[in-house]
């Protein structure tokens, strides 16, 4: 989850650096910047499943 929200992230930011408009800044540069700040917060957990809840 963390890799989609870093690709969708990396994604509008290569979109402002494209068209670096003053309204498109203003508005999404405080997002990104609050984005990355999330980002920076989360820990991926290496496995979500737990060997002893599976059966075969």
């Amino acid at each position: 989850m963390t890799g989609v929200a870093r690709s969708a992230l990396l994604l509008l930011d290569s979109n402002l650096r494209i068209w670096p408009l003053p309204e498109l800044l203003a508005a999404y540069e405080p997002e990104v910047a609050h984005l990355l700040a999330g980002l920076a917060t989360l820990q991926p957990v290496a496995r979500i499943r737990i060997e002893d809840a599976v059966e075969a």
